[in-house]
């Protein structure tokens, strides 16, 4: 159901042949006003084909590239669409020779768009329903916990849809389940706007500006809050986008280039007031103990000091596991638990004072020698809210609140291995 008005050539070719079965030399005279390259010009061509021997024809062919190439498809009075035009004329030149011509010859042009990929279109794109779904994605918004629980005040999130396309169109969402795949537990979403049309607002050009439309879940029109505390690693959804639903609303001034898409994204808001139980974070680091090369001196054994300066209103236990460059697991810092104390709170819950924890571990020779061939380490902590006092419930988390880890060692050298 398109009806384009203008079409912007990226690559491709125009192949034009020319075939004739007189018997004499022909000129033909070959414009095609319709596509004009970026300094207006259109594709012209004047050529001489060979006179046809009996009972055969004579051809030529030429190739154009079309790339930059804009093609009017109003026609010639401006008032059709999809529509191009040619202009041809051929003629036999005058030798005083007498030639016959029969209703059995015959005078051919052909031309071919080859290979076209578009690089803008305009005018009236059409109606069309792309179903998605239902699939699967993977959600890494919440990928550095690994285990454990949270119970948020509140929570939001703005269903973004950046519309590149200047073309109105509708969504439906029909379905959206959040799952932690770690814990095997699941939640589908239920939002008032569920299963309802979803208007998306057009991309305007000149100059050209995606349309952001965002809607907005929170704890009064969904269950979304239910669905973040999941802490989930993977979305389930299923949706379609209706184009043009109502028709040719913008007058033919529809258009699409051909880096142009539609993107749905969640911004997920959480206001940092929050009650932790058990809450795993986990990243990968680099790691090092220098240099192995024979005749350096190498570390024979030693202790490890983690010193910690916690300036959050949470406990934490923090383990270091460290893995080779195949990734093969090699040793963990910690043997038994050791738990960071948390920062001091005044009595409006407020960290006041970062709290000093240091650890100690010693390292045997057979340890060390494992760590000395590692290529980095995985750090994880557990954190869980600590009552105290009239602090047992959400505690609220600010900007400047900071962890500060350090690792030192005092280590025993020796040359050589």
């Amino acid at each position: 159901g398109a009806l384009l008005n203008e079409l912007r050539i990226k690559s491709g070719s125009l192949v034009i042949t020319l075939t004739s079965t007189i018997q004499q030399e022909s000129h033909f005279e070959f414009a095609l006003p319709s596509a004009k390259d970026v300094y207006g010009n259109f594709i012209a061509i004047s050529e001489d084909l060979p006179a046809a021997t009996a009972g055969s024809s004579s051809a030529v062919i030429k190739s154009f590239d079309l790339s930059g190439y804009t093609f009017n498809l109003t026609g010639i009075d401006g008032s059709k669409h999809n529509t191009y035009y040619t202009h041809l004329v051929a003629g036999i030149d005058s030798t005083g020779e007498l030639v016959n011509i029969s209703k059995g010859d015959s005078v051919l042009i052909t031309y071919a768009l080859q290979d076209i990929v578009p690089e803008y279109i305009s005018g009236y794109l059409g109606q069309q329903i792309v179903n998605i779904g239902p699939d699967e994605a993977l959600f890494d918004g919440l990928d550095k916990i690994k285990s454990g629980s949270i119970g948020l005040a509140s929570a939001s999130v703005n269903l973004k849809i950046t519309n590149g396309v200047g073309v109105l169109s509708r969504l439906n969402l029909y379905e959206l389940t959040a799952i932690n795949t770690l814990s095997g537990n699941s939640e589908a979403l239920q939002w008032d706007q569920l299963n309802k049309p979803l208007s998306i607002l057009p991309a305007t050009e000149n100059p050209f500006v995606p349309a952001l439309t965002t809607f907005s879940l929170d704890n009064s029109n969904s269950n979304i809050k239910s669905l973040i505390e999941l802490l989930p690693d993977k979305l389930t959804y299923a949706l379609d986008i209706f184009v043009n639903p109502d028709g040719n609303s913008s007058g033919f001034n529809d258009f699409t280039y051909d880096s142009s898409s539609l993107d749905v994204s969640l911004d997920i808001t959480l206001p940092l007031s929050l009650v932790a139980d058990a809450l795993v974070l986990q990243d990968t680091l680099d790691f090092s103990l220098g240099s192995q090369e024979e005749g350096d001196p190498v570390i024979k054994e030693g202790t490890f000091s983690l010193i910690a300066y916690n300036g959050f209103p949470f406990s934490a236990v923090p383990q270091l596991y460290f893995y080779d460059s195949e990734l093969q697991f090699l040793d963990s810092l910690f043997t038994i638990p050791a738990v960071m104390a948390p920062g001091k709170l005044d009595d409006q819950c407020l960290v006041i004072e970062k709290t000093k924890s240091v650890f100690s571990i010693p390292v045997d020779e057979a340890k060390m020698q494992r760590l000395r061939n590692a290529a980095m380490v995985v750090t994880r902590s557990s954190f869980s809210t600590e009552v105290t006092g009239s602090c047992n419930s959400y505690l609220t988390i600010y900007d400047d609140y900071l962890l500060d880890l350090k690792l030192t060692g005092s280590f025993i050298f020796y040359t050589g291995y």
